[in-house]
């Protein structure tokens, strides 16, 4: 006669809070017949099939013909006991960003919530390495827009409220990060505390650069390239008549980053343009308006109304520090470039516009200790021969140029005094 071995499990309900010892019976020797088991002697699971049953080791599904004996279990590292909350099936609109991250179908049990997380990760790269638990959605819809949902509780509560059709609900959810702010969201004392370790309530305090004073682009803005930027201009403001909405702001805007990467592209073709780039850090998340791209971002453009340029700062502020943080994390940094004492190598700037305003950001240094200064907003009302706005051009030209010589040789990288902002 065969003796089967006696075999002691630990298992833990899914979203309980304690493991518990189970002893298994001599007949089941598989995680099949424990789920079968489980069923008869557990009135939670009472009105589930076996085939509904999951069973989970180190966030890992255990194959029905998984031998007990093999599987080995602590108080701390139970087996995971997934099983249906009802019979609906659940589908599930994801956002992240306003973009449509997925539209999913779920089945309502105890995993939901895990399942949820795991394919936020996976259809968006910028939270792969974002641990689960920072992860919570929030209601969208003019029903039920508006709910924070930190847990399996909470979102199990909110699936009950919703009217099934034949055993269908669905829901529209958007992806938030616990800890951090939608950029838009960050006001300018907020982001300068968090920056600079004191809240400040405008650009006041901080001190101003010239832009005019970077060296010249190494290759002049020629005759005809600024005549096709006139050309440009003038055939959207036969167009459209007047800028009084962010869609036609736009239009403006682009023509300036158009020409001025068209320009540096003649000595740097890997440089890129990009528009609606989603962007990640520790303190921010969201799409950057514009971006200019090589080896890493080397501007941030923020598109604003007339009268938030405030909002439009605070930001820009807050989508640097995020790509400065992303550089480090890349390594694409020289943290000895940060040792001297009296300067600091600038790494970024960022551009806040509304097209007939202008304002240009400078950030120098790290993410921890940064010197940060600003133009005036300058005017370019797009009038008579668009000297103004030829003269905006090529200040983003010089910056784009000085940037691009910086990454060859990170010892031409241009350099600012340190300043502490009181």
């Amino acid at each position: 006669m065969t003796h089967t071995p006696e075999v002691m499990l630990w298992i833990r309900f899914e979203n309980q809070p304690n493991a518990l010892k189970y002893r298994a019976k001599p007949e089941d020797s598989d995680i099949a017949d424990l789920a079968y088991r489980l069923i008869v002697e557990n009135k939670r699971l009472k009105d589930a099939a076996p085939d509904n049953i999951q069973i989970l080791l180190n966030d890992q599904l255990q194959r029905p013909d998984t031998r007990l004996v093999d599987i080995e279990t602590t108080a701390t590292a139970p087996l995971i006991i997934r099983y249906p909350l009802s019979e609906k099936t659940v589908i599930i609109r994801c956002f992240f960003q306003q973009f449509l991250l997925f539209e999913h179908q779920f089945q309502h049990s105890t995993g939901i919530w895990d399942q949820l997380c795991a394919l936020v990760r996976e259809n968006e790269n910028q939270l792969e390495e974002i641990d689960k638990s920072k992860i919570f959605f929030c209601t969208t819809g003019k029903k039920h827009g508006g709910q924070e949902l930190t847990n399996i509780f909470e979102l199990n509560h909110f699936l009950s409220r919703l009217p099934a059709d034949d055993h269908e609900v669905g829901a529209s959810l958007s992806v938030r990060i616990k800890g951090r702010k939608s950029y838009s969201e960050w006001k300018f004392y907020d982001i300068t505390k968090t920056i600079f370790g004191k809240g400040f309530d405008d650009l006041g305090g901080f001190p101003c650069f010239d832009p005019d004073e970077i060296p010249k682009p190494t290759s002049e803005i020629c005759t005809e390239t600024v005549n096709g930027f006139f050309v440009e201009i003038r055939r959207k403001l036969k167009a459209f008549r007047a800028i009084d909405n962010e869609l036609v702001t736009r239009e403006f805007i682009s023509p300036f980053l158009t020409t001025a990467v068209e320009c540096v592209q003649k000595n740097e073709p890997s440089l890129l343009l990009r528009a609606e780039k989603p962007l990640v850090g520790s303190r921010g998340y969201g799409p950057v308006d514009f971006s200019v791209e090589r080896d890493g971002v080397i501007i941030l453009v923020t598109v604003v109304k007339k009268e938030q340029f405030g909002q439009g700062a605070a930001q820009n502020l807050a989508q640097l520090h995020s790509m400065v943080e992303t550089l480090e994390k890349k390594r694409k940094l020289d943290h000895t470039d940060f040792e001297d004492d009296d300067s600091l190598p600038v790494i970024a700037y960022g551009i806040v516009t509304s097209a007939r305003e202008w304002m240009f950001l400078l950030w120098a240094g790290d993410s921890s200790k940064p010197t940060v200064q600003h133009t005036p907003q300058l005017p370019c009302p797009f009038d008579g021969d668009l000297s103004r706005a030829k003269a905006i051009l090529e200040k983003i030209v010089r910056i784009l140029d000085s940037q691009n010589i910086g990454l060859n040789d990170s010892s031409r990288r241009m350099k600012i005094k340190k300043c502490r902002i009181d």
